[in-house]
């Protein structure tokens, strides 16, 4: 959906694994916040599709830190929610 995020992405983000993402629309929200995660974004009946999702398999990935990841997704913090709901 293209305004909405799927809700569960940013607790996949937090555990700091890799992320599969497969979309329909190219304004996939999801896609948007993935781009600076180690993630593979696929366009849903993409040609190229199933060597990339093997070549994503095949490369090495490690788990994130999760103040690493905190510090780059930190608008999504609920720290930083809170915050904004205080200020207005």
């Amino acid at each position: 959906v293209v305004n909405q995020l799927p809700s569960k992405v940013l607790e996949y983000i937090s555990t700091g694994k890799p992320i599969i993402n497969i979309y329909k629309d190219k304004k996939c929200p999801a896609k948007a916040l993935l781009e600076n995660y180690d993630s593979l974004n696929l366009r849903e009946g993409e040609e190229n599709a199933g060597a990339a999702f093997r070549a994503f398999l095949q490369e090495k990935h490690e788990s994130a830190d999760f103040c690493q990841t905190e510090a780059k997704f930190a608008a999504y913090t609920p720290a930083y929610v809170t915050e904004q709901f205080l200020s207005e």
